[in-house]
């Protein structure tokens, strides 16, 4: 976001706005460099394990989905065969999206009053080095949904997940762990307060 204030953020201590707050797991603030030309205007650019930069979306209860329906969608371009793109916590609930060893988009929901993990996964890889959108919906007590490119890519029926409050930060890129950073370019990430359809 070319307008967010120029700012040095440190490990556990997020700095700015929601959706601008800018850290890396060594402590060390993004470069100039980070920031590149993108599907429109510019991307973030993630170094994977070996630099392990990330976003976080501090918690807001803005932000916050409850047991409703919502969306998140993305812009991305990579060649890596792993890493996390989106992340909210490993305990339940949580969702997340990272590559699976293949390289396909791999989408994992656990909300609170689940039973088991939903997990969901592209037909096709995603890591072919040219720009996807990617858009992730959960529909309440019916399923969890994908769109690639504008498609619909897979549907997995979930019943009900329960609420996924929770209050912790969203993730982009990693987020704090050891490994298994997101290694290539990310653009435009919105998240919506619905499930949005295919036309959408």
């Amino acid at each position: 976001d070319t307008s967010a204030p120029a700012v040095d953020s440190k490990w556990g201590k997020p700095v700015g706005s929601a959706g601008r707050t800018v850290t890396a797991k060594d402590g060390q603030p993004w470069k100039p460099e980070h920031r590149v030309a993108g599907k429109t205007g510019y991307a973030y650019s993630f170094g994977g394990d070996a630099e392990k930069r990330y976003i976080a979306i501090p918690y807001s209860e803005a932000l916050e989905f409850g047991a409703g329906d919502f969306s998140i969608g993305y812009w991305v371009k990579a060649t890596a065969a792993s890493g996390a793109l989106v992340v909210k916590t490993t305990t339940f609930p949580f969702f997340m999206f990272h590559w699976d060893a293949g390289g396909r988009g791999r989408f994992m929901f656990r909300g609170a009053d689940a039973q088991a993990t939903a997990v969901m996964v592209t037909k096709k890889p995603l890591n072919d080095g040219v720009w996807h959108h990617v858009v992730f919906s959960l529909r309440k007590a019916k399923d969890v949904r994908v769109c690639v490119d504008g498609k619909l890519d897979a549907a997995l029926p979930t019943g009900d997940l329960g609420t996924f409050s929770k209050k912790a930060a969203i993730g982009l890129g990693g987020y704090g762990y050891a490994n298994g950073y997101y290694d290539g370019l990310m653009d435009s990430f919105r998240i919506y307060g619905k499930a949005l359809t295919e036309e959408e």
